[in-house]
């Protein structure tokens, strides 16, 4: 049997006499509460990647590293003392709950985000590395775009790793929609806090992982500027990066984009006349 505190982390195991026990089995040990952060048995502590809590005191052992600035007067305490209503899923970032969630839903969720974070810094070193590999030259022919999908990138690992933004995160049911989800961007509302609406009627709740952390990176970009089309380009068109999230750069749609130009910042300038071999007089039409 095991035993709670009112936030659902286990504060003992006990065998059907009532007994303590101890169990030597990894496989047999839970490692995890419904909040989905590592319980280390030898602290008897939940490890929260920010700061460490002990279901015992019901609290945090150090302060929120953010102070005062995710609005609690208390900074020992977990989500506000509200964990049906908001989880903070590394000890610093909270995402409130704007519907019903299931505890698994909730973790289907943050364990996305966990991944999507740990992914996107991925994406960062693999792109510096492939522009490395290019000539100084191209590289400033696609230090813009690049730049400022780099930038995206950014934006949503500090958006995950926030020490003051919240992320609001509602459901709906909507079989005549397309959408899946919808993000909605607090700019220039800053008192408001950043939403995602997941879409039941599209089945996230039964999505693979691959396709949730899709599903989620491709709302939390929005956050950045990103759209559903080419407006600001084709590095800022959510639907053309989201893959990365489950993928690599080098094999995405999006390094296929980079060569293109790349190969297209070797051919003469395109204001210019050129001679092939046969002697004929040649003007590009442009790119």
């Amino acid at each position: 049997h095991l035993k709670y505190d009112s936030y659902g982390n286990i504060t003992a195991i006990e065998d059907a006499a009532g007994n303590p026990t101890t169990l030597h089995s990894p496989l047999s040990t839970p490692h995890y509460a419904y909040t989905g952060r590592v319980w280390d048995a030898d602290a008897q502590l939940y490890y929260y990647r920010a700061r460490r809590y002990d279901p015992a005191a019901g609290r945090f052992i150090s302060e929120d590293p953010v102070g005062f600035a995710a609005g609690d007067a208390n900074i020992s305490r977990y989500a506000g003392n509200s964990p049906t209503n908001a989880t903070d899923a590394s000890g610093l970032f909270e995402i409130e709950w704007g519907s019903e969630f299931s505890e698994n839903e909730k973790k289907l969720i943050t364990d996305s985000l966990s991944r999507i974070r740990t992914k996107v810094e991925q994406l960062l070193e693999e792109i510096d590395k492939e522009l490395d590999s290019l000539d100084e030259s191209l590289r400033s022919q696609l230090d813009y775009e690049v730049s400022n999908l780099r930038r995206v990138l950014i934006g949503v690992k500090e958006d995950i790793d926030s020490q003051s933004k919240n992320l609001e995160i509602y459901r709906e049911n909507e079989p005549d929609a397309d959408r899946r989800a919808e993000a909605w961007d607090n700019w220039p509302f800053f008192w408001f806090d950043d939403e995602i609406t997941l879409n039941d009627a599209h089945g996230w709740t039964e999505s693979t992982e691959s396709d949730l952390d899709e599903l989620l990176f491709h709302e939390l970009t929005h956050f950045h500027n990103t759209y559903d089309d080419d407006r600001l380009g084709n590095l800022m068109n959510a639907h053309t990066i989201d893959g990365m999230i489950t993928g690599s750069f080098k094999d995405s749609t999006i390094w296929t984009y980079v060569k293109n130009h790349s190969e297209k910042a070797k051919q003469p300038p395109w204001d210019a006349a050129y001679i092939d071999y046969n002697g004929d007089l040649h003007i590009p039409l442009g790119p």
